[in-house]
């Protein structure tokens, strides 16, 4: 039988966690207009679902996040969300998502924990927290004897340091509304956002894979 499910974005993907769903939206909205790869709203945003359901079918794959228990996957793949991030490797989230016909991106740290990731059905396993173990370089090491492993880097990205996750051979980074101005965004300045996540992933996409 064919495998039905979704793929992993690849590129640059926006992280929205706010306390605020218009906020949420004002910034997606902004992202995709620039040309973002994916969007993965948290569940931590309040109305997750509804934001997602806002989001869902404009071309651009959004995703949720922050996924902890295996009974949130359903609800999330019904308001459209096209693939599944945590910040854990949970088997039941995994066997979750693979049911309901989407990727899944656990979230793993260690040689043991990313493999542990890897066996359990991860469609790619999320570095995190990235940043905090020696970012480009932890993930450089990790490849060696891992290569055959899809890595999407989540954990203080940045414009300046995505490149350097693609180039260490990620195939995805994860960067959060840091990179719109907070008083662009407070006034929902839409133009003056989209024109700040340009920016930003013209930084970042310096050394993106092709294809």
């Amino acid at each position: 039988m064919p495998d039905t499910r979704t793929a992993v974005p690849t590129g640059v993907i926006l992280v929205i966690r706010t306390h605020d769903a218009t906020e949420a939206i004002a910034a997606a909205e902004a992202a995709m207009s620039a040309g973002i790869d994916a969007v993965e709203i948290t569940l931590t945003v309040p109305g997750a679902a509804e934001v997602i359901a806002a989001l869902a079918g404009r071309g651009t794959p959004v995703g949720v996040g922050t996924v902890l228990d295996a009974s949130d996957v359903a609800p999330a793949v019904r308001a459209g969300a096209t693939f599944v991030v945590a910040p854990d490797t949970d088997e039941q989230v995994i066997r979750a998502a693979h049911e309901n016909n989407v990727a899944v991106v656990p979230g793993a740290l260690t040689p043991t924990e990313v493999q542990r990731a890897h066996k359990s059905g991860a469609d790619a396993v999320k570095l995190f927290p990235a940043r905090s173990v020696g970012g480009p370089g932890y993930l450089a090491e990790l490849r060696g004897p891992l290569p055959h492993i899809p890595f999407v880097i989540s954990g203080g990205v940045t414009a300046e340091t995505a490149p350097e996750y693609f180039a260490a051979g990620a195939v995805a980074v994860c960067v959060g509304i840091r990179m719109f101005d907070p008083a662009t965004l407070a006034a929902r300045d839409h133009d003056g956002l989209v024109a700040e996540a340009t920016a930003f992933l013209d930084t970042a996409r310096q050394r993106q894979p092709v294809g």
